[in-house]
């Protein structure tokens, strides 16, 4: 609207004055160069972030169904073991918890702002899914520890699988992109689009406000587009 806004007037004086103002285009054409590498590397920075953080999350998803398909499957002795089918039910209930307050963690409203729960440690159900598999391993272990050793080693590396995609989470969203960078890009992007009418006049004439609307439109939208990636969570 201020970009329309401001062609609109620029238009409308060159029309009626007797001098009008514009000016050539070598201002605009040679930052166009260093203004264009600039949304690109934030873009493709943003882009990388994203990429990077669904990947992460795609492990935490794929790990949470192993360790729940190990729990169901090797922590109850028997169908008449009711502590070891505890025990198992509290490893699937920890380890969907995981993943909700891991959300929560990284976000204020963990991406939906209707809900109320609040804010907490993503290590609490970790902790307690670690206990409740070891506590159902042991008991079905009885007197033989190297199984429960070789049953809490194949746990324990898919917990550690999930604690290091959490590290590498936490890593994504407490390493934003410099503020400096991002103020410098849409300072520039402004200016440049602001001056744009000035170029245009002389070769659009009336059509000067439609021109430098669409022309500005794709590049805020590129550089928005940026802005809205950069935070994957």
């Amino acid at each position: 609207a201020l970009i329309f806004s401001s062609s609109a007037l620029l238009t409308a004086f060159n029309h009626v004055a007797e001098i009008p103002l514009y000016m050539p285009p070598e201002p605009i054409v040679l930052p166009s160069v260093a203004l264009g590498l600039l949304i690109t590397f934030r873009t493709n920075t943003a882009n990388m972030r994203y990429n990077e953080a669904r990947c992460l999350w795609g492990e935490i998803v794929n790990t949470s169904r192993d360790i729940t398909r190990i729990a169901l499957q090797w922590l109850p002795q028997s169908n008449d073991d009711k502590f070891g089918k505890a025990q198992s039910a509290k490893v699937c209930r920890m380890t969907k918890a995981f993943s909700i307050v891991l959300k929560y963690h990284l976000t204020i409203d963990g991406g939906n702002p209707d809900s109320r729960f609040s804010r907490s440690d993503p290590d609490l159900p970790a902790l307690q899914m670690c206990d409740a598999s070891h506590a159902g391993i042991w008991a079905r272990c009885g007197d033989r520890p190297d199984r429960a050793l070789r049953d809490g080693q194949l746990l324990e590396r898919h917990f550690q699988r999930l604690c290091g995609a959490m590290g590498a989470c936490e890593r994504i969203h407490r390493t934003p992109i410099p503020t400096a960078f991002t103020r410098h890009s849409s300072r520039f992007l402004m200016v440049w689009c602001n001056a744009m009418p000035l170029v245009l006049w002389p070769i659009v004439g009336t059509s000067t406000p439609l021109a430098a609307t669409f022309v500005s439109w794709a590049m805020l939208g590129t550089e928005d587009i940026g802005v809205q990636v950069e935070e994957p969570f």
